[in-house]
């Protein structure tokens, strides 16, 4: 490494490392990490080709591409920064609060919608140190936003906004929502040698992510991939799948139920069974309210002869978990 490279590394961690200090010991961490957050499907593709890539090169090859940001948010934000990868200095920002979790068509904010999404935590100080990385004090979709680059501009950065996750004034909404999205962005793709950890939600979405991997990738990526438990990286106010027990004759649902009564269906559901061997598929539809039912819960699979299946959950249209049983396994 570069005399410069070193010194700005130097500068930049003890810009970090003070403001950790004010921190609450629960929320240092993430002055560690840039954060990406994308849907299931998204990350899966992410980690098998390698590359995070930004959004003008992913339309261009990804036909694919699960889009869960609001079309109003993309429409005014400069068609230069398209082309950038983007990181958020943290988790649970107010776009993931516009469209984290399954929700009905009428309760999604601004048409934004990712119903299992899945954060990417890179290291934060190497990426920073990237020859053509830059930040900004908040958000890119605001047209007169500026970049910075320098150790100088990083050290000004307003940091008591950016990390803020408590309760504000109406006096301060404007200005810590806006911090609250500040960025690092670097242009094109960059590979995933900084990827430290796939964070999930939940047991079930792990499954779900494992089951949307080969086994290849999933060894290659294992050690990385976790639930997050109760530290500050979702907000979980709304419907998702805890947990999924695959039986041999059953299979139970645990959910999450979401804060408000208005955010809790009722939901159509849609459990597809796929046996291993004959590729027979059953499918039981049905429609529930969250609120009054934490657990779902399907019978009568043996009736059927199967031995080994796929499960698949749609909830309102949405996959909510994909996993896998086998009898004379332990099923994942």
């Amino acid at each position: 490494m570069t005399t410069a490279y070193n010194a700005d590394f130097r500068k930049f961690r003890a810009t970090l490392e003070s403001v950790a200090k004010t921190l609450d010991p629960s929320y240092r961490f993430w002055t560690s990490f840039l954060f990406h957050f994308t849907s299931i499907n998204n990350a899966a593709n992410i980690l098998k080709t390698g590359v995070l890539a930004s959004r003008l090169r992913i339309n261009m090859c990804r036909p694919e591409f699960d889009d869960s940001a609001s079309p109003e948010v993309i429409e005014r934000t400069e068609d230069h920064w398209m082309d950038y990868v983007r990181f958020y200095f943290r988790p649970r920002t107010p776009t993931l609060y516009h469209n984290e979790g399954i929700r009905s068509k009428n309760a999604q904010l601004l048409d934004a919608h990712c119903p299992i999404p899945i954060y990417l935590f890179f290291d934060l100080l190497p990426i920073l140190c990237l020859p053509n990385s830059q930040f900004s004090r908040e958000t890119l979709a605001k047209p007169s936003t500026r970049v910075f680059s320098t150790t100088e501009e990083f050290a000004e950065m307003p940091f008591e906004l950016i990390y803020h996750d408590s309760w504000f004034s109406q006096e301060d909404r404007d200005a810590i929502i806006r911090a609250r999205h500040a960025e690092v962005i670097v242009p094109k793709q960059i590979n995933l040698e900084y990827l430290k950890l796939i964070c999930c939600r939940s047991q079930a979405e792990m499954n779900t992510l494992r089951s949307l991997l080969s086994d290849n990738l999933w060894r290659q990526w294992r050690s990385k991939i976790r639930v997050v438990g109760h530290q500050p990286v979702f907000f979980k106010k709304w419907l998702y799948i805890e947990r999924v027990s695959l039986g041999s004759d059953d299979v139970a649902i645990e959910l999450n139920i979401p804060e408000n009564r208005s955010d809790c269906g009722p939901f159509p559901i849609r459990c597809t069974v796929t046996d291993d061997i004959s590729g027979n598929v059953k499918i039981v539809e049905s429609t529930f309210t969250a609120s009054s039912r934490s657990k779902l819960r399907f019978y009568g699979l043996q009736k059927y002869g199967i031995k080994g299946y796929e499960f698949r959950c749609e909830i309102d249209g949405n996959l909510a978990y994909l996993g896998r049983y086998q009898e004379s396994d332990i099923p994942f």
